[in-house]
């Protein structure tokens, strides 16, 4: 009787043994496969404007207007609505945003940090398959419609969307990369979504 406990208190150790073994090792390849899902925008972007797309308290959407041709350093552009007449929570002041050293007309600025949605969009912003990293895209002189602004205190970064062209100007670092044709377009439903909320 005795002999038997010990046998059963035996088998018991090693099935736990045994479960938690394969929860190990399931772990680590969950933990494996969410690296590389994100590794070379990690590479590319940096990991604190990554760990800033993902994580930052405050994002911002903005609608870029037009393209900034003739726009000079110091001029305000003319806008179709004055700034006074838009909603306050959308334009807060701001009339233009430099991109890349060009002056581009703002139609609106809107914070979306509580919006639905918006992590699965943090995490789409820092995926490898929302890039298409094959495309060259040297050359491309791209027209922003887009942009959202990360921010955490004194730290911001920046991702610019031209969607028509299917590219993405990450900064700071001024990286411009390429967007899969799905993810430009759900990206593009995304911010759309959210300006009508």
């Amino acid at each position: 009787m005795v002999d038997g406990e010990y046998a059963n208190m035996n088998r018991g150790k090693l099935a736990i043994g045994v479960i938690f073994g394969v929860g190990l090792v399931l772990a680590t390849v969950a933990v494996t496969f969410h690296f590389r899902q994100g590794r070379r925008c990690i590479e590319r972007f940096g990991a604190p404007v990554a760990n800033l797309i993902r994580h930052a308290p405050r994002v911002e959407l903005l609608t870029i207007r037009a393209n900034p041709t003739g726009v000079e350093e110091g001029q305000n552009p003319v806008l179709e609505t004055p700034l006074d007449e838009m909603p306050l929570d959308e334009t807060r002041g701001a009339d233009t945003i430099s991109i890349d050293g060009a002056n581009w007309p703002l139609q609106s600025q809107l914070d979306v940090t509580s919006r639905m949605g918006l992590v699965h969009a943090r995490h789409a912003l820092i995926m490898d398959g929302t890039y298409d990293w094959t495309r060259n895209v040297e050359g491309i002189t791209p027209e922003w419609s887009a942009g959202m602004v990360f921010t955490n205190g004194d730290r911001q970064t920046s991702v610019f969307f031209d969607f028509k062209q299917r590219v993405v100007l990450v900064t700071p670092g001024k990286i411009l990369v390429s967007l899969t044709p799905t993810a430009a377009e759900a990206i593009e439903v995304f911010q759309q979504r959210m300006r009508e909320r």
